[in-house]
């Protein structure tokens, strides 16, 4: 196993859903992240531009924002987006911004597509509080 792999493999043991994969699944799909790094204030995506897969903070910190450019959540070490993109039509409904010097891995829309289907405690993870009919639109993603 080479270093990167390595280093990989044993942040995603500490990563929920990721520790809940089995062993042999779980090396399989540390080989299937990629490493990048982001400066501050880099965009990462934008919103309706479509997803390579999902983003997994390793360290740093990412500031997602809604389509009007308000601040929904600030991301650090361990947390994931873009889910949500992925679980519909494979397009961004944020926008993501590196809030400080960030590294971030993300694992392929077709891997992460497969873990959905095949253990169903990642999918719960991931389908948390999601419908497939809610809109960024809707009243329930509005700011009050």
């Amino acid at each position: 196993m080479d270093l990167a792999r390595d280093a990989t493999l044993e942040f995603l043991e500490t990563v929920h859903p990721y520790d809940s994969l089995p062993r042999d699944d779980l090396a399989r799909v540390a080989t299937s992240f990629s490493r990048s790094e982001w400066p501050t204030g880099a965009e990462i995506y934008r919103f309706g531009a479509p997803l390579s897969g999902l983003y997994l903070v390793k360290r740093g910190a990412v500031e997602v924002t809604d389509q009007a450019g308000e601040l929904i959540s600030l991301l650090g070490p361990r947390n994931s987006f873009g889910e949500r993109g992925l679980a519909r039509d494979g397009l961004a409904v944020t926008t993501a911004h590196a809030a400080e010097d960030t590294v971030l891995l993300m694992l392929p829309a077709a891997e992460y597509q497969r873990l959905m289907a095949a253990h169903p405690a990642f999918a719960r993870f991931f389908s948390r509080g999601q419908r497939a009919d809610v809109r960024p639109s809707d009243l329930s993603m509005q700011k009050v």
